[in-house]
């Protein structure tokens, strides 16, 4: 029995989904984030989306070396959003943190300390966040 194969693809989706689908391919790299591919999905945020980025890894980089640290708070990370006007509401937040989320590179979970809702990084290495800051900044 004779069997034609034909090379599919999806020309349905569009150019962004085809991008948001490779960086995702990118990010997994034996269960860890490569800097290269963080790099790409820094480099498609809005402004604003950087900027609390760099929020979460300066709470990251000065709480490093304390023990008990899980994440940042989300009410904080709202808070000082706010103020600095980078979202208006908590539902603007959350709508920024899900391009992090589908990423990988930040968690929302409960705090085993409060129970207070969290933004975990899930990026940990030290050297990796400190070029990160560099390149949002």
């Amino acid at each position: 029995m004779n069997t034609i194969r034909s090379k599919t693809s999806n020309n349905f989706l569009s150019a962004k989904e085809k991008r948001r689908n490779k960086y995702r391919f990118l990010l997994v790299c034996q269960g860890q984030l490569s800097i290269s591919a963080v790099e790409h999905v820094i480099e498609s945020l809005t402004p604003n989306a950087r900027r609390i980025f760099r929020l979460l890894i300066e709470a990251f980089l000065s709480n490093v070396n304390t023990k008990d640290y899980e994440g940042m708070k989300f009410v904080e990370l709202y808070e000082q959003c706010k103020r600095s006007f980078y979202v208006n509401n908590e539902q603007n937040l959350r709508l920024q943190l899900i391009e992090f989320i589908d990423h990988r590179l930040i968690k929302l979970c409960k705090s085993t300390q409060d129970g207070l809702e969290i933004v975990k990084l899930l990026l940990a290495e030290q050297d990796i966040m400190k070029q990160l800051l560099d390149k949002l900044n």
